[in-house]
């Protein structure tokens, strides 16, 4: 039977997501995913580039009023949309219930049919609590401050990444990094040639 999930009338206050490191199990979680449901035509763009590549971007502004296991739903307005999602075990986004959200959703399908999902959470002051990402490493342009590399060298894959300081996860596995004096926890599901899955949440 499922339960009723958290609504903002009960939840504590809070700042960001959080993750339970002994639920992460990551080579069951498999992937990430993002998706919108439900929201406002002005919300959605689609573009495509030179390389024949098609991106849908959905960008709400919205409060969080209630959180399921893959969903999180968002009143834009006067109508609810909601943001259903994959994410490992060991996250939990209830703690975002009553704040102020802006969420960008971005599918990119390149030229062979490969999808890549980046998804984005900002508080209302306009600080990063959630950027999740399954497909190609991201672009330094699109790191949200953080320089992303892949080392590969016969040993296990590894992602490595540059803030205030390097950090360096073998693949699956998780750590911590800082940005401009705040940590922030990154799961690293995949870690491969041009097949990274990752999520990193405001500690």
């Amino acid at each position: 039977m499922k339960s009723t999930p958290p609504t903002a009338h009960d939840a504590p206050p809070a700042t960001t997501a959080w993750v339970e490191s002994e639920a992460f199990h990551p080579l069951e979680d498999g992937v990430i995913f993002f998706s919108v449901e439900g929201a406002p035509r002005e919300s959605c763009r689609t573009s495509t580039k030179p390389d024949g590549s098609l991106t849908f971007e959905t960008t709400l502004e919205g409060r969080a009023i209630a959180v399921d296991r893959d969903e999180l739903l968002l009143r834009v307005g006067p109508r609810v949309v909601a943001v259903r999602h994959l994410l490992p075990g060991a996250v939990s986004l209830a703690p975002l219930i009553g704040q102020e959200l802006t969420v960008r959703v971005i599918q990119r399908y390149g030229d062979r049919g490969r999808a890549t999902i980046d998804a984005t959470l900002h508080d209302a002051e306009g600080r990063l609590l959630l950027w999740a990402r399954d497909g190609r490493l991201p672009a330094d342009p699109e790191g949200h401050g953080f320089a992303l590399r892949l080392a590969v060298d016969g040993e296990a894959p590894r992602l490595v990444t540059q803030a205030d300081a390097l950090l360096v996860i073998t693949a699956p596995g998780e750590g911590v990094v800082e940005r401009g004096g705040v940590q922030h926890r990154l799961l690293v599901l995949r870690a491969a040639p041009s097949d990274v899955s990752f999520v990193l949440l405001r500690a």
